[in-house]
């Protein structure tokens, strides 16, 4: 934008959870991304924050990703 502020879209690979990129809140077109083993570990790193507000899950099995991940994620909305 010519004589303005631009922000390029980032995307973050997180190789911890609690780095500060992961737990803090961006404003801006931001997307940490945080790779686990299984599905009691997501639930985990994601139930371990002070926001929360929203959760995505990307995965090719739904029934495998979603299901238990919505049953123990205590987040106010889930995208699937």
């Amino acid at each position: 934008m010519p004589g303005g502020l631009y922000i390029e879209p980032t995307i973050f690979d997180v190789k911890r959870p609690h780095a500060r990129i992961a737990r803090a809140e961006i404003f801006g077109p931001v997307l940490s991304v945080v790779s686990f083993d299984d599905v009691d570990e997501a639930v985990s790193i994601a139930n371990d924050t002070e926001y929360g507000l929203a959760a995505a899950v990307w995965t090719g099995n739904v029934a495998r990703g979603v299901a238990p991940f919505a049953r123990g994620h205590g987040v106010g909305q889930l995208l699937r």
